[in-house]
Formats: structure tokens, C-alpha cells, sequence
């Protein structure tokens, strides 16, 4: 088995757009396969979950995610950690899920809104940071993790759960406490 550390995960991306893989394409499969093992273990039919997503690729995952599983008949709400996405790629797939019309909600004005979301859902995706945090979660992140963690629904984490380092492990500060871990491409060290 192969485990891949943040910046081996970082150059497999590169070489497949030197192959002709998109990110786009990436984050597409990426969010697919998520929504396939979340839908092997539940019926997602009439479900709702809360993705909370942040503004970098991981969150374009959680879009996609999030799409997949209205097309499957759930309900959904999707947390915007940090407003908009800094990533062009999440922004895309952003755009994308608006046409689905989710409950969308942004963190930085809608605190309570995303509280009781949290708190209303079967399920929560957390779609946070991934394999991209460096460092303490902090700010909007901590409070979010913190209050994903204090939720106590079954949790799943595209990729990593956030706040935990994707190299070694370690958690500085606030970390996800994810129920199930879907890795994309290969577990992280």
C-alpha cells in the first residue's frame, strides 16, 4: 500500500494534469467516490446532511459531494467556512451545486444559521481543510471543527479530518473527530 504525504499528494495532482486530469476532473471523481461510499453504507433518499466546506480544493470536493448527494434525493446545507472559495476550481464547483439550489450558508454572517444546521442533520461531510491545513486551525475553522465535534452526528472526512497534519498526524489544536475517513488516490501519512 502506498501513503502519501502532503507534498508526494501535491506532485501525483500535478502529473495528472500533465497527463491531461484536470482538477476539475479530479475534484469531480474525488467527490463521486466520496458520495459512493457514504451511499454503500446509507440511504441518503430524503436524508439531510451539512457539508461544511472551506475555500480551497478540499471544498471543491465537498461541492461536488454535496451535488451528488442532492442528485441522490438528499437534503442538503452547505457551510461556507470562509465565504467565498479562493481556489478558480472550487469557485466552479460552487456554481455548479447553486443550480442544484442547496440551503447555502456563509459562516462569517450566518453563525446560528450554521449551528442549528450542524445540529438539524442525519449526517455532516466535512470538506474543511483536507490535506491543505498548515498549521492550528483557527479563527471561523476552530470554532466550525468545535462545533462539528459538539454536533454529535456521524461525521465523514474527505481526505483528512481538518485540523489533524496530513504528514504526521498531529493535531496542534481543534481536529475534526471524523466517524469514517474517505482518502482520495491514497491514505496520508
Amino acid at each position: 500500500m502506498k501513503i502519501l504525504s502532503s507534498v508526494q499528494m501535491k506532485a501525483a495532482e500535478k502529473f495528472a494534469a500533465e497527463c491531461g486530469i484536470s482538477p476539475l476532473r479530479l475534484m469531480e471523481n474525488a467527490g463521486t467516490a466520496a458520495i459512493r461510499f457514504i451511499r454503500e453504507r446509507i440511504d441518503v433518499s430524503g436524508v439531510q446532511f451539512t457539508v461544511v466546506c472551506g475555500s480551497g480544493n478540499n471544498g471543491g470536493d465537498g461541492f461536488v459531494a454535496a451535488r451528488k448527494l442532492i442528485e441522490n434525493g438528499a437534503r442538503v446545507s452547505v457551510i461556507l467556512a470562509f465565504g467565498t472559495p479562493i481556489s478558480m476550481d472550487a469557485s466552479e464547483m460552487l456554481e455548479r451545486l447553486k443550480n442544484m439550489s442547496p440551503k447555502i450558508i456563509d459562516y462569517s454572517f450566518q453563525r446560528q444559521d450554521s449551528i442549528n444546521a450542524l445540529s438539524g442533520c442525519g449526517y455532516i461531510v466535512d470538506a474543511l481543510f483536507g490535506t491543505g491545513l498548515s498549521g492550528v486551525a483557527a479563527g471561523n475553522a476552530e470554532e466550525l471543527i468545535r462545533a462539528v465535534n459538539a454536533a454529535g452526528k456521524i461525521v465523514f472526512a474527505l481526505d483528512m479530518p481538518s485540523g489533524a497534519n496530513a504528514d504526521t498526524g498531529e493535531v496542534a489544536g481543534s481536529c475534526v473527530l471524523a466517524d469514517y475517513t474517505i482518502a482520495f488516490a491514497a491514505p496520508k501519512t
